[in-house]
């Protein structure tokens, strides 16, 4: 496959506070590869044929070896916000020789919430700052390449957020190598129009997914109340506005502004507006939404950041207004 012209410069100092090593730049369209680098799919080594490699007989792999002129010690980074599910330097066929080695697994997210487990292989993990429940960031580093020949990413990525489960028609021989940590299947299955391919057991071309998918954007760690006007005519166009950091790429799009109507002294949803991120200053980006309110009245409006399973949503305060 051709390695497509784009890498990453690194940021290799380790700041106050124990910051920690990352890729200073993301894809275009917003994922931090692997090793920092995109590629074409399918991926190298995404469902090749192995007849003689492996003891239990012919295999297929079902990962991107991502080989391209990598030594022993180059950083692997976090493809965006996710947590860590799986992390160990005892698995086997991951260390150099195929003995023993490092094998780390991290959930991520997609804009259109599809889950995915991505796992690293043939990797060197600090087990005292990667343990199972971390969370991390994007283009975060999360371990380095061991010393497997040659010096290698083993890159997988399984669909959901499950370990991978023996089919009705997996042989028996092979049941206990299915899991979230395998590195090949043995097995095949039959399509529709009748072909016999590679049991896959979730695994996707991990070059396929990610360059057919966008990220899914976590919450800011801070957001402030939205300006709004105090007063704004029936249905007229208003702006509401505020802002949130860290820093996100312009034209973000997962900020919401949820608007509530006072009636019979209650508070209730009535309307939703979806805001923009726009650049404000070198560490906070600002939010922007046209909103219009049909209903004369006291209002309030929150600016609200949707979380997902592992990340809690983020809420602002009240802002207040009326219509009339």
């Amino acid at each position: 496959m051709i390695v497509l012209a784009i890498s990453f410069a690194l940021l290799l100092a380790i700041g106050a506070g124990g910051q920690r090593a990352r890729a200073v730049s993301a894809a275009p369209n917003g994922w931090y590869w692997p090793t920092g680098k995109v590629i074409a799919a399918p991926a190298p080594g995404w469902l090749q044929s192995r007849p003689t490699q492996y003891k239990l007989g012919p295999a297929w792999h079902v990962a991107w070896d991502d080989v391209a002129s990598h030594k022993a010690g180059d950083p692997c980074y976090a493809l965006d916000w996710g947590v860590v599910v799986l992390s160990r330097m005892d698995v086997s066929g991951y260390g150099p020789g195929g003995g023993k080695g490092g094998a780390m697994v991290v959930r991520y997210d997609t804009s259109d919430g599809t889950y995915f487990n991505a796992l690293y292989g043939h990797v060197v993990i600090d087990l005292k700052k990667f343990k199972v429940g971390t969370k991390v960031t994007p283009g975060e580093q999360l371990c380095t390449l061991n010393k497997y020949s040659p010096p290698h990413l083993h890159f997988g990525i399984h669909l959901g957020t499950g370990n991978p489960k023996p089919l009705p028609w997996t042989k028996p021989k092979f049941v206990s190598t299915v899991s979230m940590l395998m590195g090949h299947t043995y097995d095949t299955t039959k399509t529709a129009s009748g072909k016999i391919v590679p049991e896959t057991y979730g695994f996707t071309d991990p070059a396929g997914f990610l360059l057919n998918h966008t990220p899914w954007i976590a919450p800011p760690s801070s957001l402030t109340t939205p300006s709004v006007p105090a007063t704004s005519a029936p249905k007229s166009s208003f702006y509401g506005r505020g802002l949130l950091s860290p820093k996100r790429p312009a034209g973000s799009k997962n900020i919401q502004l949820i608007c509530q109507h006072l009636e019979n002294g209650k508070w209730v949803k009535k309307a939703t507006f979806f805001a923009t991120d726009v650049d404000a200053t070198a560490s906070h980006s600002s939010y922007v939404a046209t909103a219009g309110l049909a209903m004369t009245g006291s209002w309030r409006v929150q600016a609200l950041a949707p979380g997902n399973m592992d990340f809690p949503a983020r809420q602002s305060g009240w802002a207040y207004l009326t219509i009339k």
